[in-house]
């Protein structure tokens, strides 16, 4: 029996993926935006230049400050729908097996996740962690009147950093 397990073992061992760049080829993806694995994180952004006559240095500027707001809003965007997507399957998933009844999860807590926020800037605290983890991998000007950069993040427990965020519930207040 303890032959048949080193058997076993060393079968499992010897094994290797059939594609040899298979390890190379996430790295090649310049095309998809979210977590291309659960530690690796992109998200591609086009964006444009100001109109009007500018340097090519100063256009190149100003896109990219228009893609690194644009980059946030759809991160967030992003990052929130996996959440939603998460919250309602846990939430269906209970409601399947009649442990709780969805009436039952019924704290503000529990609801946010289906509660759109129109503006970024409430999320952005929230998602600074991964925010903040995005390099620039790629920036492409070859289109005229757009440029298109790809932000990256790889970092172990990417994900499992966004399954332990909670997002704010309620408004913020004002300062009057």
């Amino acid at each position: 029996m303890k032959s048949l397990y080193y058997l076993i073992l060393l079968i499992f061992l010897s094994c290797y993926p059939a594609d040899p760049e298979y390890a190379l080829k996430p790295m090649l993806n310049t095309s998809d935006s979210g977590f291309i694995s659960r530690d690796f994180f992109q998200v591609i952004i086009q964006a444009s230049p100001p109109m009007g006559d500018y340097s090519i240095e100063r256009e190149r500027i100003e896109c990219k400050k228009n893609a690194l707001i644009e980059r946030d809003k759809q991160t967030i965007q992003i990052l929130k729908k996996i959440l939603s997507e998460k919250d309602n399957k846990w939430k269906n998933d209970l409601s399947n097996k009649n442990v709780l009844k969805l009436d039952s999860l019924t704290t503000s807590t529990d609801k946010q996740a289906s509660i759109e926020l129109s503006d970024t800037s409430i999320n952005r605290g929230e998602f600074s962690w991964m925010l903040d983890r995005l390099k620039v991998y790629m920036e492409d000007y070859s289109e005229k009147n757009k440029c298109k950069f790809v932000f990256r993040a790889i970092e172990k427990g990417l994900y499992e950093k966004l399954e332990a965020t909670r997002l704010s519930r309620g408004t913020i207040p004002s300062n009057n």
